[in-house]
């Protein structure tokens, strides 16, 4: 169903089910069937605009036997792992206890620690952690709102360097504040950041974007690459030059400013509207389910899993 809308808005994906042992071994093994059966509609080519990893949720609501179910569906399909590290402290807690490890040493036994693997978070690895992930050429989703809404602390980035790419997750959606936020928290580590790292993170998860697509070019301008391009209209009151860019996006640029949006040459926004949906449609059937999400919700039992030793 994602899969599908998201073709029908004729953007690109990279999509995962997550895995869980939250609600049992049997809804755990669902879920590996699920990402087992997207990847290999995926594999069949009818999908030129998707493609897909397993997703497992984090270590702690992970057992063994899951843990291995989704390194055997990632290996069969030569596809990568997306799971949750470290976000709080309860995962690291939760591995030493259960397991007499490090979350990302646990990973690292599994087989679930390679350049394909994608972790969001690492907010509390430490350095032998860092270490792994560096080796193992792993790539690190930061996501620095949803990690200060939260309040659970933030990420090494210096450490991790250009392991790091920047995520949101689900936090507004928008790479543009996402980029902003992340700048600012790494001044807090460190007051010589620079303002070109965001947009390097940002170049890192066009790479990986375009390895999962056999597109080497993706995210650059240039002969031959795909043609994902935003085109925006900023009216800067200073130069905008390639080498104030970073400037102006940390303290002027944002979302509102995308005009056009092109995918693999196609235009899927133009002049800030969606051109292969009725938008307003759209946005009022969004309205309309919200409304009733809400209402299923009210219904809803807080979930009684936590992490040992919490």
């Amino acid at each position: 169903m994602v899969a599908d809308a998201l073709a029908e808005l004729g953007v690109r994906s990279i999509l995962a089910y997550e895995v869980t042992d939250r609600d049992g071994p049997q809804r755990a093994a669902a879920g590996t069937r699920e990402n087992r059966r997207f990847l290999a509609d995926v594999a069949a080519g009818g999908r030129p605009l998707a493609r897909g990893m397993v997703g497992a949720h984090a270590s702690f609501t992970l057992s063994n036997d899951t843990l291995a179910g989704c390194v055997e569906a990632a290996r069969e399909a030569d596809a990568g792992i997306h799971i949750h590290v470290a976000e709080d402290a309860a995962d690291e807690h939760d591995a030493e206890q259960q397991f007499g490890q490090r979350v990302v040493e646990r990973l690292r036994d599994a087989g679930a620690l390679d350049e394909r693997s994608l972790l969001a978070h690492c907010v509390h690895v430490d350095s032998g952690e860092v270490g792994l992930i560096r080796r193992a050429g792993a790539i690190v989703a930061h996501n620095a709102r949803s990690n200060m809404n939260n309040g659970v602390g933030r990420a090494p980035v210096a450490a991790l360097g250009d392991r790091i790419v920047l995520g949101t997750d689900g936090i507004g959606s928008d790479l543009f504040a996402e980029a902003q936020a992340a700048y600012w928290r790494s001044r807090e580590e460190d007051t010589a950041a620079s303002p070109t790292w965001p947009l390097e993170a940002l170049a890192r998860g066009a790479a990986f974007t375009g390895r999962a697509f056999g597109e080497a070019a993706l995210g650059r301008i240039e002969p031959g690459a795909p043609a994902d391009l935003v085109v925006l209209d900023p009216v800067p009151p200073t130069p905008l030059t390639a080498d104030s860019l970073a400037g102006h996006w940390m303290f002027g640029l944002t979302a509102a400013r995308v005009r056009d949006v092109f995918v693999a040459g196609e235009p899927v926004v133009r002049d800030r509207r969606l051109t292969r949906v009725d938008q307003d449609k759209l946005v009022a059937e969004a309205n309309v389910a919200a409304r009733r999400l809400w209402e299923r919700m009210e219904g809803i039992e807080p979930h009684p899993f936590a992490p040992a030793g919490n």
